[in-house]
């Protein structure tokens, strides 16, 4: 019975190594995380318990890094198992139950054209969803942040163009992440990113004016070894 946890993700490595080339002949890239699930004892109580370790999210791109990455989350892991041990716990690692690996599709964030909401969110009638045809969502959503409608709230003509009002210089569109700290410093305006999944968040340490966005982005799969 193997209890090394590295010695356990070389038992399955080669698992490992197809589902990330399946998920990677789908999508450019990925991204994943893995969490291992251990059975242990506590002799000083006698009680059994299922203990976790997990690793943080990882993007990958190409099928060269994933045996890297897997030897990273092995070392992840292992460091985390050894300090739950040290820590005078009294637990004692019996078997690995099972590794979870969870994978989604990666895309940088990039703000592009209309996209209707989650009918979650459209409930809520918290967020203005721009209905633009080109490829400056950001930069409508920025207006629609900083002046009042002159007719209803959702269409572009009810705003000045953006183009009158905001610095865009040098600033590809769709925007990207990195290109948001640019366009604040351009602007004197703070941008603050949230998702709908704990994927990206990006907090703004411009505090001349305040603009707060919203990410969605979509889960892939969840797999068990």
């Amino acid at each position: 019975m193997i209890v090394n946890v590295k010695n356990y993700f070389i038992t399955l490595e080669q698992k490992i190594l197809r589902i990330f080339e399946d998920q990677l002949k789908k999508h450019k890239c990925i991204k994943s995380n893995m969490e291992l699930f251990g059975y242990y004892y506590n002799p000083s109580t006698d009680n059994h318990d299922v203990k976790s370790f997990n690793t943080p999210f990882k993007v990958i791109c190409n099928n060269p890094e994933t045996k890297d990455l897997i030897e990273e989350f092995a070392t992840v892991i292992d460091n985390k198992a050894d300090q739950f041990a040290e820590k005078d716990s009294g637990w004692i690692l019996l078997n690995f139950v099972h590794l979870e690996i969870n994978i989604n599709k990666f895309n940088p964030l990039r703000a592009s054209s209309f996209i209707e909401l989650p009918p979650e969110i459209v409930r809520r009638q918290a967020v203005v969803n721009i209905r633009n045809n080109d490829d400056y969502c950001f930069a409508w959503c920025i207006m629609a942040a900083l002046h009042t409608p002159t007719r209803v709230d959702f269409v572009t003509s009810s705003y000045p163009h953006y183009s009158t009002v905001l610095n865009t210089a040098g600033i590809d569109f769709p925007i990207t992440l990195k290109d948001i700290k640019k366009f604040e410093n351009q602007n004197n305006i703070s941008i603050n990113v949230y998702g709908l999944e704990k994927y990206y968040n990006k907090i703004s340490n411009n505090e001349e004016y305040e603009i707060i966005g919203l990410y969605i982005s979509q889960m892939l799969k969840k797999y068990s070894c």
